[in-house]
């Protein structure tokens, strides 16, 4: 399914959410370490794994992204949880740990919007991506994952300065 089905419930909430900048760019296509969990309760967890599994391997820099990739519609509610990665930018010929896969994402366009803000306000920015997808004359959105990149973690910053890359694929009209 090509365009991304959504509920009217979900169209109300993205039409009333604030003006963002959204920008389209190119994700360049990127090898990732992922553990896929069903919980959202836990991420930290699966993150703190994926840090201890590349962090004596020297596999994590400044350049190390950190993320989640979302492969179910992010805007339809769903009958059960669905499964997101936790995943880490790796580089080169790597062995994924114990309970991890390695995948290849992006290659693609996508709109990016930067939030700031707390983790629990991220469904809404969610909403105001989709709401100015919507509103383009060029784009509508694509069947692949979604992403979002995490440049801070709670453990750096004030859940009122996180800031957080949101990803949602797209393609021409």
């Amino acid at each position: 399914m090509k365009l991304i089905q959504i509920s009217l419930a979900v169209l109300m909430m993205a039409a009333v959410g604030a003006a963002i900048e959204v920008t389209y760019v190119d994700f360049p296509k990127t090898q990732v370490a992922a553990i896929r969990i069903e919980d959202y309760t836990k991420m930290g967890e699966a993150f703190g794994k994926l840090g201890s599994w590349a962090g004596p391997q020297g596999l994590l820099s400044s350049k190390t992204l950190w993320l989640s990739i979302y492969h179910a519609n992010m805007f339809t509610i769903p009958e059960k949880p669905t499964p997101v990665d936790c995943a880490i930018t790796v580089a080169g010929t790597v062995k994924p740990g114990e309970g991890m896969t390695l995948q290849e994402i992006g290659g693609s366009k996508y709109a990016k919007y930067v939030y700031k803000g707390p983790y629990d306000k991220l469904n809404q920015a969610w909403h105001d991506v989709l709401n100015e997808v919507m509103k383009s004359k060029e784009y509508t959105t694509a069947d692949k994952p979604s992403l979002e990149v995490y440049i801070n973690h709670p453990g750096q910053a004030k859940p009122e300065d996180l800031v957080t890359e949101i990803y949602l694929p797209v393609e021409p009209k």
